[in-house]
């Protein structure tokens, strides 16, 4: 683990961290005052109003997170890797699916964010996909990235998990979060749960396998539960 990582680590077990933190993890760029504005106002009414923002500009990220939840939110990069896609071709996409009016029932809060339930029900503007049903995660990017250039005529970039890609699969396996110490992408079956002490409400943060079988021993502590993960072969 590299001296960058090391810090990254010792920084994701405090509340409070640097906005490069945040730029980061979740891809905010700053200043974004009508995102901190919201979520000042979010935290008076659900929140400690103190426990936010500090003034060197550090912000408590268990609360943004509890934020972007409560008003079911996601930031641009952690959006477009839930499709398994980089953050340029999502933006691309959105662009051109607006242009399109394909677009109902999206709505932003704020620039850097969108709605959850969008991405969530995205496909279902592609007609070949509306009733289709998935076999996993790496199914329906590849089946919406196929949809995305036979409707929109986009060719999109993939994001592949970076376990996968460190096994050599054929075909490889799509992202859909990122290693909160390396900022690699992550797919769902090459993810191990960590332990910062977070809100139980909040999902964990995560790190790959790849990065696990080779800093085990300085990550097996904040494992969750404590479980030794089972490392597939060739790690």
């Amino acid at each position: 683990m590299n001296e960058e990582q090391k810090n990254r680590l010792k920084a994701l077990k405090e509340r409070f961290c640097t906005r490069a933190l945040i730029t980061e993890l979740y891809g905010i760029d700053f200043p974004d005052e009508n995102l901190i504005g919201h979520l000042k106002v979010w935290g008076h009414q659900f929140y400690k109003k103190d426990d936010l923002v500090k003034p060197d500009g550090a912000i408590n990220r268990h609360a943004l997170e509890l934020f972007f939840q409560a008003c079911r939110l996601l930031p641009m990069k952690l959006a477009a890797a839930r499709l398994g896609m980089g953050k340029d071709s999502f933006m691309a996409v959105l662009t051109t699916m607006k242009r399109e009016g394909m677009d109902y029932g999206l709505y932003d809060i704020e620039e850097q964010t969108i709605q959850e339930s969008y991405i969530r029900k995205i496909h279902k503007n592609f007609s070949e996909l509306s009733r289709t049903i998935f076999g996993n995660h790496s199914d329906y990017c590849e089946r919406l990235h196929q949809a995305i250039k036979n409707y929109l005529d986009i060719e999109v970039e993939p994001l592949h998990c970076i376990t996968s890609e460190a096994l050599k699969q054929d075909p490889l396996l799509y992202a859909y979060e990122f290693d909160v110490i390396t900022l690699e992408p992550v797919g769902l079956e090459y993810s191990i749960l960590l332990d910062f002490k977070k809100p139980i409400r909040l999902r964990p943060d995560s790190c790959s396998m790849k990065l696990y079988a080779r800093e085990s021993d300085i990550l097996r502590e904040f494992v969750l539960a404590g479980a030794e993960p089972e490392l597939p072969d060739g790690l």
